[in-house]
């Protein structure tokens, strides 16, 4: 039983000082051309898709405020819900062909890395297809 308690307290020693370590990195700027572990490359491939989910946010509530200022009341209402609706499909769609494409590495250590490739690109590409849209 002794033995069973100085294991634990050493497991959560080592958890909490990896977590502490990782949270000090955290505030440091990663290379992201040159990321070396595993963590960095899951850690800068999550970052690159955060900045494209916040592009495409910001298109997309553009591409709104466009139709609401260029159309009357009943016409732009009609092409905003239309927008939504078409967006809410594409999210679908990108969850789904992303859950495909990364399914082989579910459970190892790159499926987060290739997950959040995944969801960036076709997130680029939703952002270059609303840019084309106009109100």
């Amino acid at each position: 039983m002794k033995q069973l308690t100085t294991l634990f307290f050493l497991t959560i020693l080592t958890v909490g000082s990896l977590a502490w370590s990782q949270e000090d990195k955290d505030d440091e700027v990663l290379d992201c051309e040159n990321a070396l572990s595993q963590l960095e490359i899951n850690i800068c491939a999550h970052s690159a898709y955060q900045k494209q989910n916040e592009q495409l946010n910001s298109v997309y509530k553009a591409l709104i405020t466009k139709v609401r200022d260029n159309e009357d009341k009943k016409s732009a209402s009609e092409k905003v819900k239309a927008l939504r609706k078409a967006q809410r499909a594409w999210i679908t769609f990108r969850d789904a062909e992303c859950e495909l494409d990364t399914i082989d590495s579910i459970g190892g250590s790159i499926y987060s890395a290739e997950m959040s490739s995944c969801l960036s690109s076709l997130t680029a590409l939703r952002i270059e297809a609303l840019k084309t849209k106009s109100p």
